[in-house]
């Protein structure tokens, strides 16, 4: 825990940094469901989580049929387990992935991420009549200098609309509680991450791996507030640019914060 001084200067230095920290992974996890590093592999279960993830294997098979015309269908982020997806990511931490869904029920989903080095990271999706919702932001992660723990209190929103209309915008929040040690620094805080979404264009073309697509791009600014021993402050704002094409899914996501991000489909394997 931060320790309490008198000196305001002496506080102001420690503080700063632990907003700071909190800031980046809050960041990192919201889009790649993963730190730079490749940090953490599976969500808290909470109730959103558990109405996503745990379900018996009759009512999966059961679901398949319905996913078509259920509130999970959606033309810009399509749901199948016989389908795996191919991503690069560039600049900030270059590396490939493969992403796969499967647990689909007529609630929700989920996606495993399966990285060049072995990793693999899971997420939960929240299927609703407003769209599609990523249920939580990675809750573990560590490296050699930092040990990085999120839950996910409450989640309110949509990620993905269920139907894409230019200048539609929306918001979705997220209430966490994050632990993070770094060092000799050990913080516990409360976090607030407020995303203001904008479907931007409807047809944008993006080449992307040498191919053409045409593509919504939904804009996002994102803001994150953490409280540390009562006090709150601003840790990061953030814009992200997210283009989804019909029938494949998210064929390009850029991330300007702590560090630029670019991601690419590259195909399904």
């Amino acid at each position: 825990m931060l320790s309490t001084f008198a000196s305001k200067e002496i506080r102001t230095k420690i503080q700063r940094p632990a907003s700071f920290l909190l800031g980046l992974f809050l960041l990192a996890s919201l889009f790649s469901g993963c730190t730079p590093t490749e940090h953490s592999n599976t969500a808290p279960q909470n109730d959103d989580n558990r109405a996503a993830a745990n379900t018996t294997a009759e009512a999966t098979e059961a679901a398949k049929e319905d996913v078509a015309s259920g509130p999970c269908f959606n033309e810009y982020y399509p749901i199948s387990d016989t389908v795996k997806r191919a991503y690069k990511a560039t600049e900030t931490a270059p590396r490939t992935y493969q992403l796969a869904q499967k647990e689909i029920t007529d609630s929700g989903f989920a996606e495993d991420r399966t990285y060049d080095s072995g990793l693999v990271i899971t997420n939960n999706w929240i299927c609703t009549d407003e769209g599609l919702r990523a249920a939580e932001f990675m809750n573990q992660g560590m490296s050699k200098e930092m040990k990085f723990e999120m839950e996910t209190v409450k989640g309110e929103g949509v990620t993905i609309p269920a139907t894409m209309e230019a200048g539609k915008e929306w918001n979705a929040k997220y209430n966490v509680k994050v632990k993070v040690n770094a060092g000799s620094i050990a913080v516990a805080a409360d976090g607030e991450v407020t995303v203001t979404n904008k479907v931007a264009a409807i047809d944008e073309i993006v080449n992307v791996s040498d191919k053409e697509y045409k593509a919504a791009r939904i804009d996002s600014d994102i803001k994150i507030v953490v409280s540390i021993k009562g006090r709150t402050t601003e840790a990061a704002k953030v814009k992200a640019s997210n283009w989804y094409a019909k029938g494949i899914g998210m064929v390009k996501q850029t991330v300007d914060g702590y560090g630029k991000e670019t991601i690419e489909f590259v195909g399904e394997k």
